[in-house]
């Protein structure tokens, strides 16, 4: 992976958590709802390893994305904003550990 100086990733990666993390975020079913979310998920410049879209009986949309090696303040940086998005209901997020291959959510 190449460093980005001007993001400072160097330093990212010194504070980055061993743990990924999985955001949940409730969202208003609008055209343009994956595309808010993901300009907000682009700050951590760090793809996420696995993502899910479902949509609920009552319309809104539930969003998961699990991302790896974000520092805890990128976490909360992003978690943030995306609660600053009108169409978003509530924005979740839980570390995750790996164990043989599987994710598993910690407390």
């Amino acid at each position: 992976m190449v460093s980005d100086v001007y993001a400072d990733d160097g330093r990212a990666a010194a504070n980055a958590s061993k743990h990924g993390v999985l955001f949940v975020i409730l969202i208003d079913a609008e055209p343009d709802s994956l595309l808010r979310v993901a300009a907000q998920l682009q700050l951590g410049n760090v793809p996420p390893s696995s993502g899910a879209l479902t949509r609920r009986p009552d319309g809104r949309l539930v969003m998961s994305f699990e991302i790896e090696g974000l520092a805890d303040f990128t976490v909360d940086s992003i978690r943030r904003k995306l609660l600053q998005i009108t169409a978003v209901h509530s924005a979740d997020v839980c570390r995750v550990e790996r164990h043989a291959g599987a994710a598993r959510p910690s407390a």
